[in-house]
């Protein structure tokens, strides 16, 4: 966070630059490929363009549709949110450490929201998205434990906040059991490379004729 925003934040005044990181942040978490986490910011009021061909590093740049003046690059918010993380990421699935359930209350709580502009409403959202992203967290009694350590970013307005929303389910998700893909080309249990298998009778006949002339 760069020194005007997070005096503006710690004056309770309002940073155009966190609240676009808000909503990049809700999208990253939601999102399972470009053309979602595109998607989901339009109907944020972000729009999403790559930035000079002539520049350095390869990035994108988000502004407020609202206000277009008000637009910064991903990675001049920090690189998790600059396209060398991102692309890639979304690209092979996305965070995707969310049940369905929970992602789709994130995303229908930050439609409200920008609907009636309720900043601080996505500013809760954002932070208990941050809060379980950091954590790890898969149900709420891991919330739970980590508030009673006193851990990492959980505080009891969070950790209330994502009970109230539902973004956690109560017990922790049983393991997704996925079955390994068939290799291409592989071939039937028991069965023999060509190489192994018997050649041709007029082959064998030649190659006898062959070593009864050598002898």
């Amino acid at each position: 966070m760069r020194r005007a925003e997070q005096e503006l934040t710690e004056r309770g005044e309002y940073s155009w630059t966190a609240d676009i990181r808000a909503r990049v942040r809700i999208a990253r978490t939601v999102s399972g490929s470009e053309a979602e986490f595109r998607s989901i910011l339009g109907t944020m009021g972000v729009t999403v363009a790559d930035n000079s061909p002539k520049a350095e590093r390869r990035d994108w740049i988000y502004a407020l549709a609202s206000h277009p003046s008000r637009r910064i690059s991903g990675e001049r918010m920090g690189l998790a949110y600059g396209r060398e993380q991102l692309e890639p990421l979304l690209r092979s699935g996305g965070v995707r450490k969310l049940e369905d359930a929970g992602e789709r209350a994130i995303a229908a709580i930050a439609k409200r929201a920008v609907a009636v502009g309720d900043l601080a409403e996505l500013r809760s959202l954002s932070g208990a998205v941050a809060l379980i992203d950091a954590s790890r967290a898969r149900c709420l009694d891991d919330l739970d434990a980590l508030l009673e350590k006193g851990g990492g970013k959980a505080t009891p307005q969070l950790v209330r906040y994502v009970k109230e929303k539902g973004l956690l389910p109560e017990e922790r998700p049983a393991p997704t059991i996925r079955k390994p893909k068939a290799r291409t080309g592989s071939r039937p249990a028991g069965s023999r490379p060509k190489s192994d298998m018997a050649q041709p009778a007029h082959q064998n006949m030649q190659e006898r004729r062959r070593e009864g002339s050598e002898r």
